[in-house]
């Protein structure tokens, strides 16, 4: 799963900016601010009312600040988060010809591959970025590069020198916590993010808290925290996909097929990799595994070198019975660093029938035994 951007933003704050930027538009600096909180906003909710908003007034900034690359670089964030690409690659070239670092522009760059999911080109892009300055924030962007690519060693080792440097740095002790729960060191993922949860109750790290409660068996705490994370963000699809496990697994039939149908409701009018798994996870536990597979196929058919695909497709293919594709999937989930634990979800109780399952998943935690699905 993608770590996602998350702070002290709130809509109070983002008013109060918009407000400034209307009376004040010379005053250049607010215009990153408003897109930084805007696009943080919108992450956490997936409101697009919040890039709305940072579009209407970044285009009517003065002409001057329009050919500047902090306003290119400002264009081109905003329409990668509306996943319009080509107006993202025109703000990218804008930024050149309006005499943008070579720096920036690396980042720029990285940060496009990054999104539509050009993994080794975003590694390369960020990379050539380091060799210029060691900035933490690409450090950051490069350690989530190699994670998706498998990568994790590398990944960790990029996080924990940002950290030693700055201890306190949000983003690489957020990452370094969801890198934690994939390896199945429950304890250091719990802390870090009940840590986190105590400075902000931000639904991010309220939902992939859920998760850890989860893969532990502890289904009903995970379900009061995941419940307060779709509260917060009802809109958030991943937030709304984790309710609806976590209510299937404690056998909630009422209420997990309203939330699996919301999540293919949310992910219809969106094709990007995370909307297409979500709803392949979605379709399969509603029964209906000829969409499901459609909706994986696709999203396998663009990953290219992204592994974000496999535990899903090991998952999908456990959901719909089909035992021998689940395998292979599960085997290579577990060879890009998936901890067995997470092979002890519900959804995966049916081959603790299979030798050849447990033979597998002893070979990478010789203690591993299944358990039922609730504890």
């Amino acid at each position: 799963q993608q770590v996602q951007l998350a702070g002290e933003y709130t809509d109070e704050l983002l008013n109060q900016i918009a407000q400034t930027v209307e009376v004040t538009p010379q005053l250049y600096a607010n215009y990153e601010l408003l897109r930084e909180v805007a696009l943080g906003l919108y992450q956490q909710s997936q409101q697009a009312d919040y890039l709305e908003i940072a579009s209407k007034l970044l285009f009517s900034a003065p002409a001057e600040y329009q050919n500047t690359p902090a306003f290119a670089k400002n264009a081109m964030l905003i329409a990668v988060a509306k996943q319009d690409w080509s107006a993202a690659k025109h703000y990218l070239t804008k930024a050149e010809q309006v005499g943008a670092s070579p720096l920036a522009l690396y980042e720029l760059q990285g940060l496009l591959y990054l999104q539509q999911d050009q993994l080794a080109e975003a590694q390369q892009a960020f990379e050539l970025a380091l060799t210029i300055r060691a900035n933490p924030i690409i450090k950051q962007n490069l350690a989530q590069v190699l994670w998706w690519q498998g990568k994790i060693v590398e990944a960790k080792q990029l996080l924990n020198e940002v950290i030693s440097v700055s201890p306190q740095n949000y983003m690489a002790n957020q990452l370094l916590a969801d890198i934690a729960l994939t390896e199945g060191d429950l304890t250091v993922a719990i802390k870090q993010y009940k840590q986190a949860i105590e400075i902000k109750a931000d639904s991010i790290d309220l939902s992939n808290l859920s998760i850890a409660y989860s893969l532990q068996g502890e289904f009903e705490q995970a379900l009061i925290v995941a419940q307060q994370a779709v509260d917060m963000n009802p809109e958030h699809v991943s937030f709304r996909l984790n309710l609806a496990d976590i209510e299937k697994s404690l056998g909630l039939s009422e209420s997990y097929p309203i939330n699996y149908l919301k999540v293919v409701e949310l992910t219809q009018t969106q094709q990007t990799l995370g909307s297409l798994l979500e709803a392949a996870q979605a379709y399969s536990q509603l029964g209906e595994a000829k969409l499901a597979l459609q909706a994986l196929n696709k999203a396998i058919s663009i990953a290219a070198d992204h592994y974000e695909y496999v535990f899903t497709a090991a998952l999908v293919y456990s959901v719909i019975g089909e035992y021998q594709s689940a395998l292979m999937y599960i085997e290579k989930s577990l060879t890009i660093g998936y901890h067995p634990m997470w092979f002890q979800l519900p959804w995966f109780t049916p081959w603790c029938q299979k030798e050849e399952f447990i033979v597998l998943m002893q070979q990478y935690d010789p203690s591993f035994s299944c358990r039922s699905a609730l504890n």
